[in-house]
């Protein structure tokens, strides 16, 4: 059984005003030109990473993983055929971003004690 990549598919959470929130897919561009993100190390809750749209309808950013939720292939479906031993593609998981500052968002303007400037 040969294994495939997670597909993943990115949508941007931003607050609509009214007390709730839109939702934008964010388009990844790559060589399977279906916007999503194709990877065997699919990121968690919690890390921080910088997407860009290839369409540029969503600002580049750094994004922040806040909730994903996972879809697999149904056995006897056209992804997962009956008398087969696997899906023909991975599963596909769709994460929930926000804009948020990156690594470094606090670092200090004094100099370190490790630099010799």
């Amino acid at each position: 059984m040969e294994p495939h990549p997670v597909r993943c598919n990115f949508y941007v959470r931003t607050p609509s005003g009214d007390g709730k929130f839109h939702y934008d897919l964010i388009s990844i561009a790559g060589l399977t030109n279906n916007g999503s993100l194709h990877t065997f190390h699919p990121p968690v809750i919690g890390d921080r990473l910088p997407l860009v749209d290839e369409f540029g309808q969503v600002p580049s950013a750094v994004y922040r993983v806040i909730e994903r939720c996972w879809l697999h292939s149904a056995y006897g479906s056209a992804l997962w055929p009956h008398g087969t031993p696997s899906p023909k593609v991975g599963p596909t998981l769709d994460i929930l971003v926000e804009e948020c500052d990156g690594m470094f968002r606090d670092e200090s303007d004094l100099p370190s004690p490790f630099r010799r400037d």
